[in-house]
């Protein structure tokens, strides 16, 4: 069935007479804002994966409209970001198409994934990296949020509360409560939850992590450059008296941190990716060399 989004969300969605939104708060948004409308278009029912990746095709144009815009495929770090991409992509188990994009913004350092497989990361934390391992890191812990379904559950953990509410709401007003009325009601229980969670659980942001070192090891890199990145995005807190926008919706930093190296020596990982990285460095080696042609 076609997917209506409600008008005031879109209207959001465009510059208003005083012109677009600030770039940073735009972006620190996102993973709400596609949180938010996934509470707000789709059915009643689980999300499949066919669901979700027509809402991802549906819903893309409109959060990259929203973001300031996505740069071309054929720019040389859209290139990069898609290779790199394209080795953590084979290893998912979903079976889920997986696109990864570079956000065109030099404000935020910022990275996230949206509905249908759709993963984005702006130009600043590119260039605030200073290798592919650390890229890779990013996108590993964002691809982990696809594989594991972590955008799917919020929905469906938003689903059941508006349920909640519409039945809390129905009990204590009756027949006051119109159709039209409980769906603003499900409308702004959605915002609420949203504007609560802020993103992830803990415990989903932790999955994600070791989701990553262990998709960077097998695809040769150091598993420990997901700790570096971390690093030095608290560093950056500490020079410009901010946090991230990719922090500010984690867990602290320092267990994180933690959690990742704990991982790390007790699976051996380093000496794994040692392993795999004779063969991912000649396949990437090939592809750089396709690339020049």
């Amino acid at each position: 069935m076609p997917i209506s989004i409600p008008r005031f969300v879109t209207s959001q969605l465009r510059p208003t007479k005083f012109g677009w939104p600030g770039a940073i708060s735009r972006i620190r948004s996102a993973a709400c804002l596609a949180t938010l409308l996934l509470a707000l278009v789709l059915p009643a029912h689980a999300l499949t994966d066919k669901e979700e990746i027509a809402l991802g095709k549906r819903m893309g144009p409109r959060l990259e409209a929203y973001l300031g815009g996505v740069l071309p495929l054929k720019d040389r770090l859209s290139r990069r970001i898609s290779q790199i991409g394209a080795g953590l992509a084979r290893h998912t188990t979903r079976g889920m198409p997986i696109s990864y994009s570079v956000l065109d913004n030099d404000d935020v350092i910022n990275a996230f994934a949206g509905p249908g497989g759709r993963i984005y990361i702006t130009r600043r934390l590119i260039h605030m990296a200073e290798s592919d391992e650390e890229i890779a890191a990013v996108l590993a812990h964002e691809t982990g949020h696809v594989d594991k379904r972590h955008v799917a559950q919020s929905y469906e953990s938003h689903e059941r509360a508006q349920k909640q509410m519409r039945k809390l709401s129905h009990g204590l007003l009756g027949n006051m409560v119109k159709s039209d009325e409980g769906s603003v009601l499900s409308v702004a229980t959605s915002v609420f939850f949203v504007l609560m969670q802020q993103g992830y659980s803990r415990e989903k942001e932790s999955e994600a992590d070791a989701y990553g070192a262990r998709a960077l090891t097998r695809l040769g890199y150091d598993p420990r450059a997901s700790i570096r990145v971390l690093q030095k995005l608290a560093y950056q807190k500490q020079l410009e008296g901010e946090t991230p926008a990719y922090l500010s919706r984690h867990p602290p930093m320092a267990q994180r941190c933690k959690d990742i190296g704990a991982l790390i020596t007790r699976e051996h990982l380093v000496e794994v990716a040692g392993k795999f990285r004779p063969k991912a460095n000649a396949v990437r080696r090939h592809r750089r060399s396709r690339r020049r042609r």
